[in-house]
């Protein structure tokens, strides 16, 4: 693929014209293997609270819909004819922005051990990065006394991510 064809730097600020000519350089992995491609298609990305006030969710879009019309030709042409899954989610306690791609279709459950809310607008997602804080501190958590207390797999887990998704 032509890598030019993606010079986004009149829509994209620093540091995003940096992080989408970083996720540009790596391997799109279409292995099949959802557990796989959720890992090795994951990216975080992270800005200091005092960088976050200088963006505003215009610029988080245009860097996500850069990373999506991207990986979208690149799916393509890896594995034409094959759906796939890009999804987004702001994780609170990393205060970081994330974002992998499976294949299956949006009607699939995404790999996460918890509730999740499907959207069909990033928007939401970019606002809680931009509003969010870089990291939760050691002593706003409380502690666990038992592995026993909580687990994954918890049935009473009633914690609810949001993620935004998008069929490629």
């Amino acid at each position: 693929m032509n890598n030019s064809t993606f010079d986004y730097s009149k829509q994209l600020k620093t540091p995003f014209i940096e992080w989408f000519d970083e996720l540009k350089q790596c391997t799109l992995v279409l292995s099949g293997d959802n557990e796989d491609e959720c890992r090795s298609n994951h990216w975080s990305f992270s800005l200091p609270e005092e960088s976050r006030k200088k963006y505003k969710i215009s610029d988080i879009v245009a860097f996500i819909n850069a990373v999506v019309s991207f990986w979208k030709l690149r799916a393509v042409e890896i594995k034409e004819g094959v759906p796939h899954i890009f999804y987004s989610w702001y994780d609170e306690m990393a205060g970081s922005l994330n974002f992998s791609l499976i294949a299956g279709t949006i009607n699939e459950p995404l790999p996460f051990q918890c509730i999740v809310e499907m959207i069909a607008s990033v928007e939401p997602i970019c606002s809680s990065f931009l509003k969010g804080v870089d990291y939760i501190s050691w002593d706003d958590l409380t502690e666990i006394e038992s592995e026993d207390e909580v687990t994954c797999e918890d049935e009473n887990n009633d914690f609810v991510l949001t993620v935004y998704v998008c069929q490629l």
